[in-house]
């Protein structure tokens, strides 16, 4: 037995100037309130408090302590020491007093165990996690042995755990074992059949950090308190913009589709997977969102979170600013009731009341990136990363997840082969977490086949329609000069066109060639284009009323409010098509007809441009879908039916990674849960900063200073505050194409200075590479 004698619980830390005791106590406080209500599984919640409050006991050793307390030139030398791992030990005591108090329980023991465990770093395959060699025995015992008992015995009775010190060090001991045997009667951890332990498990790990990282990192008064949202949000906007009075015949439809969506709230006995399957252009923004609102109002305190979720950043802005716009110019909504996150937010917290609390940027990131926010704005990487999961600092928000109200919008970009997946994860995330889910989209691809429609016939609004008729014309490969030829007709006849090319290279010819010869106004938009002129871009569009031209790559396909006469739309997935056309005659004027030509491009050895970036099997349900001759709007939810059905009989889907939930295999080989990626990229990129203007200019030159920084922390945090700015410039671009025109590497990122532009930088076009095949 360790001879040092502690006089108090003070005198023992968790972090310098922290008492131990003082941080597992408020972690415990903090993890109880994150608990739902509806957690399943017996015994669940008193296992996730035990593990709050046992989770750093570890940290009491004198290992650890004299680790704390270590000059900085000590420190690395005492950090490797396995005694001064504090985890593993916690994780044993965690695990026993939960198997003592509940026997009949062993998974909640062990969840106890694996939380606790992997608590500072990400969730690990469970076999390896219940592996333990001679050397992880003998630290353990020698860390049991530095405990002082009468501390111990003190901590034990300050946190209300009802064992002694002995009874607590023969537990620690005999849990070797006791996991050992657990580990071969290994049926008792897993489910083959369902994700019931998976998410139980990834739940209980999510509070368990999100309650630790909190206590740890918020320093000026602990959490703050949940934010309140106006009533009625989106009806008192639409009164103020008359949009209840609708005018023209497109309104009326809006309007019918907000009426008819609204009305069903009442009808939402329990939570469930519903449907707003209606054309683009109806407004799905407003009235998802207004459902939304209305059915959080039916519901007790606490009130459900909204989370609104979109598969591209290009869109974010876009819908965030929509709602945004709701709480009307002189009263902005604060951080804590409408937050908006991604990678590159803008890592900024504020609250009601921050006039007099100001937070730091370590708590600001926090806050954000744990959804401390009553409406989340976010990505499809964001929610389906954390649904997913395996990383700690995705599945820190999950536990915000549970009892939401969740808005997948666009929800055909998930791609094909996690359609049973992802179906199987947001039944659950209804039957048993109590979340209500709205797919909106206007080409709901085959997932939760069963859910609950919004519009009673979505088939009356696809009739309803007559904005465009769809020409086909891609029996016959075309060049690059036939396509030229097809967008002159339509500006010969007076129309603003929109063409949507498969990759950067085609787009990149298509309007070089287009430019010598047409005489209206042209936009280009693509990726090796700065995000700050796509947007300037973007909105420019909307607003010039003239004839114009817009070549793009598939950047407009979804989401993106414009609204062009004819759209020409090289061969994509019969849902891709349809998400470009909904850029044609969008707001349904009433004295044109629209036209969206679907063609087949090829480059010049005659390959298709479709085949670079679409699967075959997808390719071939479009073109076994797709009628020869010309067909208009209202046909085309028939034949995306078609095709999804010929999908479903074709495509092959992710069984590997739905298994791994099951099997709770989180990292161990290629068939695992952190295989999972929603989106995949073909091409290695590399970015590059682009110093387009005066602003980009200031933003690199804050960026360089940050530099003159040497703590690599304190700088990451500083960068943290102008990323979202920094990335205004950024351009993200394949490898082998940087590689051919290759801009300097200066501070960590390739740099395009304001006087290098001409060499690496088109003003229109983007990045300037050499030749070959970009890639959108």
């Amino acid at each position: 037995m360790n001879e040092t004698s502690y006089s108090c619980l003070s005198n023992i830390f968790s972090h310098p100037d922290k008492p131990l005791v003082e941080h597992l106590l408020a972690v415990s406080e903090i993890a109880s309130k994150l608990v739902p209500v509806f957690l399943p599984g017996n015994n669940m919640k008193d296992a996730i408090i035990i593990a709050a409050k046992l989770h750093d006991l570890g940290k009491a050793t004198t290992f650890f302590q004299n680790y704390l307390s270590a000059s900085p030139a000590n420190k690395p030398r005492l950090k490797n020491d396995m005694r001064t791992n504090h985890s593993l030990l916690s994780a044993l005591a965690t695990y026993w007093v939960i198997r003592k108090l509940y026997p009949e329980e062993p998974f909640a023991a062990f969840c106890g165990f694996f939380c606790v465990k992997h608590h500072h770093g990400n969730l690990k395959e469970l076999k390896d996690s219940l592996i333990f060699d001679k050397e992880d025995i003998d630290a353990v015992n020698q860390q049991l042995d530095c405990i002082n008992d009468n501390y111990l015995a003190k901590l034990l009775l300050a946190l209300e755990i009802n064992v002694t010190v002995d009874e607590l060090k023969k537990g620690v001991e005999g849990a070797f074992d006791d996991l050992k045997k657990l580990k071969r009667a290994k049926g008792q951890l897993i489910n083959p059949n369902n994700m019931d332990n998976f998410f139980r498990l990834n739940l209980a790990f999510s509070i368990l950090i999100d309650a630790d990282k909190s206590d740890a990192g918020l320093k000026t008064g602990g959490m703050p308190e949940r934010g309140q949202i106006p009533s009625n949000l989106v009806g008192h906007y639409r009164q103020q913009k008359g949009l209840d009075i609708p005018t023209s015949d497109i309104n009326k439809l809006r309007n019918e589709v907000y009426e008819e969506v609204l009305s069903k709230v009442c009808t939402i006995n329990a939570p469930s997977i519903l449907s707003l399957n209606v054309p683009t252009g109806l407004g799905k923004t407003l009235t998802t969102f207004a459902f939304a609102e209305a059915l959080r109002a039916t519901m007790p305190l606490p009130k459900p979170r909204i989370i609104y979720c979109l598969p591209f950043l290009s869109i974010i802005e876009q819908n965030y600013n929509v709602i945004e716009r709701l709480w009307g110019d002189n009263t902005p909504p604060t951080t804590d009731q409408l937050l908006k996150h991604h990678h590159l937010s803008e890592i900024s917290y504020k609250t009601g009341s921050d006039s007099e609390n100001e937070y730091e940027i370590g708590e600001e990131k926090l806050l954000i990136e744990g959804w401390n926010s009553e409406i989340i704005v976010t990505t499809f990487i964001q929610f389906f990363h954390t649904v997913i999961g395996y990383q700690n600092k995705m599945l820190k928000k999950f536990n915000k997840i549970a009892g939401s109200i969740i808005i997948l919008d666009e929800v055909q970009a998930i791609p094909v082969r996690y359609w049973r997946l992802i179906e199987e994860a947001l039944k659950y995330l209804s039957e048993r977490l109590h979340c209500y889910i709205v797919l909106s989209t206007a080409t709901r691809p085959m997932i939760a086949k069963n859910c609950t429609e919004l519009v009673n016939s979505p088939y009356k609004y696809f009739e309803a329609m007559d904005r465009y008729m769809v020409v086909p014309d891609i029996e016959n490969p075309q060049g690059i000069d036939r396509i030229i030829e097809i967008i002159q007709a339509e500006i010969d006849e007076d129309k603003s066109v929109l063409v949507v090319l498969n990759t950067i290279g085609a787009a990149d010819n298509v309007f070089s060639k287009l430019s010598l010869v047409v005489d209206i106004k042209t936009f280009f938009l693509s990726t090796h284009v700065t995000p700050y002129e796509r947007i300037k871009r973007i909105e420019e569009i909307k607003t010039y009323d003239g004839q114009k031209l817009v070549i793009s790559t598939q950047l407009v396909e979804a989401g993106v409010d414009i609204d062009l006469d004819v759209v020409i739309r090289d061969l994509a997935p019969f849902d891709c098509i349809m998400q470009s056309a909904g850029r044609c005659n969008r707001n349904a004027d009433s004295q044109k007809i629209g036209k969206v030509i679907i063609v087949n491009m090829v480059d010049d050895k005659g390959k298709r441009y479709s085949s670079f970036i679409y699967d075959i099997v997808l390719m071939k349900a479009t073109k076994d879908s797709i009628p020869k001759e010309e067909f208009c709007e209202k046909d085309c939810l028939k034949i995306l039916q078609k095709y999804y059905d010929s999908l479903e009989r074709k495509v092959y889907q992710e069984q590997e990674i739905l298994k791994a939930t099951y099997e709770l295999n989180y990292d161990d080989g290629d068939k695992s849960i952190a295989k999972f990626k929603l989106i995949e990229d073909k091409y290695e990129k590399v970015d590059i900063f682009v110093e387009i203007n005066e602003e980009a200019q200031e933003v690199w030159q804050t960026y360089t200073k940050l530099y003159e920084i040497s703590d690599r922390w304190k700088r990451k945090e500083e960068f943290a505050r102008i990323k979202g700015e920094f990335a205004k410039f950024v351009i993200s671009v394949s490898i082998l194409k940087a590689s051919k025109n290759q801009p300097p590497k200066v501070n960590d990122i390739m740099y395009i200075g304001g006087s290098q532009l001409s060499e690496y930088y088109d003003g229109t076009t983007g990045f300037k590479t050499e030749g070959g095949l970009a890639i959108w």
